[in-house]
């Protein structure tokens, strides 16, 4: 049974030498009871091979050498700062430089496709001008989830449009 903690602890054991596991994961690993547990932990920490720093539930120990046991540690390769790779970000001096990078999804440098898409659910009664006014007017987000609604909507008293001008009033406040 000590074995068995051993070898559970040590796979619980950080780059530094300090265990940090719950009792909890030790009982679900070793299929062991809470007293057993504890009395294990008990006597590796009498045999000095653990010295516990915080008591279970949760336990925080240092690991003492353990002979024969190697804690699995990943090795990175040394990088030295001269070879590191140069980052190069162009960063806009002006805000219209950054409002000429920044392009809005559905927006009028698209040719349209959302309007298009609006028009197309909404039917003939929708009139494009009036359309590209109310859409400038809001988020592309906000539009395809009044679009949403107005697809999903089965009984409509007076129009698609008008359903759908009276949900982008109500949902964009």
């Amino acid at each position: 049974m000590t074995d068995r903690l051993r070898a559970t602890l040590i796979r619980h054991t950080n780059h530094r030498g300090l265990i940090l596991v719950s009792e909890r994961t030790l009982a679900e690993a070793l299929w062991l009871s809470s007293n057993e547990i504890r009395a294990a932990v008990a006597r590796l920490a009498e045999e000095g091979e653990i010295e516990i720093l915080e008591p279970l539930p949760f336990l925080v120990a240092r690991s003492r050498s353990w002979s024969g046991s190697r804690v699995h540690r990943m090795k990175k390769p040394q990088q030295i700062s001269s070879q590191a790779p140069k980052a190069h970000i162009e960063v806009p001096v002006s805000s219209e430089a950054a409002a000429a990078k920044h392009t809005v999804v559905g927006g009028a440098g698209e040719g349209g496709a959302l309007l298009d898409e609006v028009l197309a659910a909404l039917g003939p009664e929708a009139g494009r001008e009036e359309f590209a006014r109310i859409l400038a007017d809001h988020s592309p987000a906000l539009i395809h989830r009044c679009l949403a609604r107005v697809r999903a909507t089965r009984r409509i008293r007076v129009s698609r449009a008008a359903l759908f001008r009276a949900l982008l009033k109500k949902l964009s406040h």
